[in-house]
């Protein structure tokens, strides 16, 4: 999450996915930082490392970052914060009725659990044009590219040998669900 001056709000990126075939991509770094997460809570876990934050490098993120919406190059943008990766691309693609195909592997060596719901501070997801993509990369710091939009309506998670198909409709509904219970 972050707060700052807007200079021109017809700059404002929105969560939701845009666009069949553009790009997705993590920026920061994702870390074994996963105590007091979601995913431990949920587990009963009370242990492990508590996110840190580095000042001087999550500013520069977050100036390479806004150079890119100055420039219109990006099309969406999640910050990623509880409940990780996971939860910040499932928003997403329920904002805008559009599934995902990504690969995790191109991330450090961590195990895939950690890489879905670690909370790690200064993470965001971004949704990008193709053919921007060398802009993207040579004024944002820290990214790597983990995958695209596609217009099936599943998120699909590939790290090595593991797969993971979600529908987003079955998705939604124990998103729904979870929430009712805990109003």
């Amino acid at each position: 999450m972050g707060i700052g001056i807007v200079r021109d709000v017809r700059k404002v990126v929105s969560v939701d996915l845009k666009k069949d075939g553009n790009l997705i991509y993590i920026i920061g770094e994702t870390e074994r930082e996963m105590a007091g997460s979601e995913y431990y809570q949920i587990l009963g876990l009370n242990d492990g490392i508590i996110p840190k934050v580095d000042p001087k490098k999550t500013k520069e993120k977050i100036n390479s970052l806004l150079r890119a919406m100055d420039n219109s190059l990006v099309k969406s943008c999640h910050d990623l914060s509880k409940g990780g990766l996971m939860v910040g691309i499932a928003e997403m693609s329920f904002g805008g009725d559009l599934g995902v195909d990504l690969d995790l592997s191109k991330m450090n060596g961590l195990r895939t659990d950690f890489k879905l719901f670690s909370e790690s501070n200064g993470r965001w997801l971004v949704e990008i044009e193709k053919k921007d993509e060398e802009r993207f990369e040579n004024i944002v710091s820290h990214c790597k590219k983990i995958g695209s939009v596609t217009k099936e309506r599943e998120i699909r998670i590939r790290d090595g040998k593991m797969e993971l198909n979600l529908s987003l409709d079955e998705l939604r509904e124990k998103w729904n669900s979870a929430v009712e219970r805990e109003v």
